[in-house]
């Protein structure tokens, strides 16, 4: 082993030089970090497996790492290819060094993506060879730069958190023989809408969760999907209903609607909508309890609110539709899909009821919150005269000028036009 601290290169002649090197000192507080680890190692003998390569590497201490180099011509695990590491055949990508930058394309032949391979790396985009068909765990997970991802045709397998926290992430293109998304695959990147290609089949739980997706197209071969996968998504896109997809589109964890409404300041919808072919719109809320262990009363809500969509597409009656609002998990929660009702069914009489019943908490809310959205709500709803001057005591506290004149301009009109 051989480290020269001037160039910053670390020469290993056996696999657990890694380890050793590691503990040589205290890394922490060390800025000398490697920065191209050269592996001269003769292994015909002690060949070395990708998951043993992944814990011998001190993520620690191996942070500043730009290149991999594997020089020994007998050794028969590795190969390295634009500084990445692969195994010698190269069917799998096994490690990227984590301050390697701008757009990586993966080498032809590779057909897996090993777990944590591309974790917390620099990059800012990817194209994957005709040959892959396999992403594991968290092999993108927190690379922060990733903006794009081009994946090949035959595709098949995205693993459990994939993408994981690719906060910038905004385009992908899905691969067409893609079969599975697992859980969390794409949590929390930045995705505006998507189409899923037809041949998936599954989908698990929080797969695209808090993405601020607007539109997702699901495809027919849909089967299963998991709880939460597109939560705080604004509208899917289906031929056929499924309560699969209501799971999908909605929460039943009272924290994840709280952290919607907290972290948005209260700009951000806290209902859904669903879209099926040759059915008007379903507009549901976002937070509904569906946990029976949960100490609620509502803890079926999540039944009910399917049985009432199921209704409606048995019977082509809209009262169903106009009800679906009181399964929210809490008043935020109600008050926005009631108001998403009423503002697409104009004879959603019982959603107008509970807003009028409602009004002077959605007015204090409102003044807690954003004066600009609630304004904007006022415009949008045709409210009760009664529920105009139940706001009225609100904005007058909390002295917000512009909603309170918009509130006694509208019960004006209303007085004028009754006149």
């Amino acid at each position: 082993m051989n480290y020269n601290p001037t160039t910053r290169i670390l020469t290993i002649d056996n696999y657990y030089d890694l380890v050793k090197f590691a503990r040589k000192q205290d890394w922490e507080f060390d800025c000398n970090h490697p920065k191209k680890i050269i592996i001269d190692v003769y292994d015909v003998l002690d060949p070395i497996s990708p998951k043993d390569v992944d814990n011998l590497m001190d993520k620690k201490v191996y942070t500043q790492v730009e290149c991999f180099e594997v020089t020994h011509p007998m050794n028969r695990s590795l190969k390295t290819i634009d500084g990445i590491l692969y195994t010698k055949d190269g069917k799998t990508l096994i490690l990227c060094p984590p301050q390697k930058i701008g757009r990586v394309e993966i080498a032809e032949g590779t057909e897996t993506i090993y777990e944590g391979a591309f974790k917390s790396c620099r990059i800012n985009g990817v194209k994957f060879p005709d040959s892959m068909r396999r992403i594991e765990s968290s092999a993108f997970c927190e690379c922060r730069n990733l903006k794009a991802v081009e994946m090949n045709d035959d595709l098949e397998y995205i693993l459990d958190a994939a993408f994981y926290s690719c906060h910038k992430l905004k385009k992908v293109k899905f691969a067409k023989k893609l079969k599975k998304i697992a859980y969390g695959a794409f949590y929390s990147t930045n995705l505006k809408k998507i189409t899923l290609p037809e041949g998936l089949t599954g989908i698990g739980p929080n797969a695209f969760a808090r993405c601020h997706l607007k539109d997702v197209y699901l495809p027919n071969s849909i089967v299963s999907i998991g709880n939460g996968a597109f939560s705080w998504t604004d509208n899917i896109y289906a031929s056929r209903y499924h309560v699969n997809i209501l799971y999908g589109i909605t929460t039943n964890y009272a924290v994840e609607c709280n952290v919607l409404d907290t972290m948005t300041n209260g700009r951000y919808a806290m209902h859904a909508t669903l879209h099926i072919e040759g059915l008007t719109p379903i507009v549901v809320p976002r937070c509904v309890d569906n946990d029976v262990f949960c100490m609620n009363i509502n803890a079926n809500d999540m039944d009910m609110l399917n049985n009432d969509i199921k209704k409606y597409i048995e019977t082509g009656k809209n009262k169903y539709l106009y009800r679906l609002y009181m399964y929210g998990h809490n008043d935020r929660c109600k008050e926005d899909a009631a108001i998403a009702i009423v503002m697409r069914y104009k004879n959603a009489a019982s959603a107008k009821r509970y807003l009028t019943r409602m009004a002077e908490d959605i007015a204090k809310r409102a003044a807690e919150k954003n004066e600009e959205k609630f304004v904007q709500m006022l415009n949008a709803v045709e409210w009760s005269d009664t529920a105009l001057r139940r706001m009225l005591p609100a904005m007058e506290e909390s002295e917000l000028q512009i909603a309170k004149a918009y509130i006694l301009d509208k019960i004006r009109t209303k007085e004028t036009f009754e006149v």
